[in-house]
């Protein structure tokens, strides 16, 4: 997923991911509304401020194996 693909989307609130998708880019959905998000099995990658300032974000499930590229 693209780096700031959904960035100040404020109308997000949901959204489905592809199954196909093994990375989120950084600032991906950044300041958006979203409010929950699944994670699919096959990402393996979130990249910093990835979910930064989504202030209504209340429920993320993550696949296991995951990493991150938090600082």
């Amino acid at each position: 997923m693209p780096t700031f693909m959904f960035l100040q989307c404020y109308n997000l609130k949901s959204i489905d991911i592809p199954e196909s998708v093994t990375a989120v880019g950084s600032g991906a959905f950044m300041e958006s509304g979203l409010e929950s998000v699944v994670i699919p099995p096959r990402c393996r990658i979130l990249d910093s401020d990835c979910f930064s300032g989504c202030l209504e974000l209340a429920a993320v499930r993550l696949p296991t194996g995951l990493r991150t590229n938090w600082g």
